[in-house]
């Protein structure tokens, strides 16, 4: 048996079973990436509601005052943004490609919305896409991508995702829920206009 003190956790009901097996009751440190009321169970009233924490990270200041609104105490909220290592990527300004070369990059989930970002993309006359990431949706958008007979590209997931971002034109997302994207703050690092 280990003497746990702290168990910090994002979207998962084990640390409160490894809470209550442990011997010295650790106290519980939550991590909330998005607002209540959303089809992601992981707000703050969602966790509240899971089991509780001792203290909850809200990753924006919308997520942290959704938290106050759902009468969370204050003394169990703190505002830690998410971040990114700058030093990973090379910021340089590019003027937008007549044949812009489009990317995605995140979770292929309902939630993040890539089919409707891919039929948005299939209207353009010009460009391709690049869709960087895994997920569960990922079968069905590469069929939709075959039906939309458009220069779509599944990657899959990818390594040092600060290189390959410097190659594209534009960062594309038509996600409905986010609190801070990591990925927008990436785009940003590497001089990306992001359309959101």
């Amino acid at each position: 048996m280990h003497d746990v003190r702290i168990i910090h956790f994002e979207q998962t009901e084990l640390a409160w079973k490894a809470r209550n097996a442990s011997l010295t009751k650790p106290r519980i440190v939550a991590t909330a990436h998005v607002e209540s009321n959303t089809d992601w169970p992981w707000g703050p009233r969602e966790l509240q509601a899971k089991g509780g924490f001792d203290r909850l990270i809200c990753i924006s200041e919308a997520v942290a005052n959704d938290a106050r609104r759902q009468g969370i105490p204050e003394v169990k909220i703190r505002q830690i943004y998410n971040g990114i290592e700058l030093k990973q990527f090379a910021y340089r300004q590019k003027a937008l490609s007549p044949d812009p070369k489009l990317v995605y990059v995140g979770r292929l989930d309902k939630v993040k919305r890539v089919g409707a970002l891919m039929m948005a993309f299939a209207k353009l006359r010009k460009g391709n896409l690049t869709i960087i990431g895994d997920g569960p949706e990922r079968a069905k958008l590469e069929q939709l991508a075959l039906e939309l007979n458009r220069p779509i590209l599944f990657t899959g997931h990818v390594d040092n995702i600060a290189e390959k971002l410097t190659i594209y034109d534009l960062f594309v997302t038509a996600s409905r829920l986010e609190g801070l994207p990591t990925t927008i703050g990436e785009a940003g690092a590497v001089g990306l206009p992001v359309i959101a």
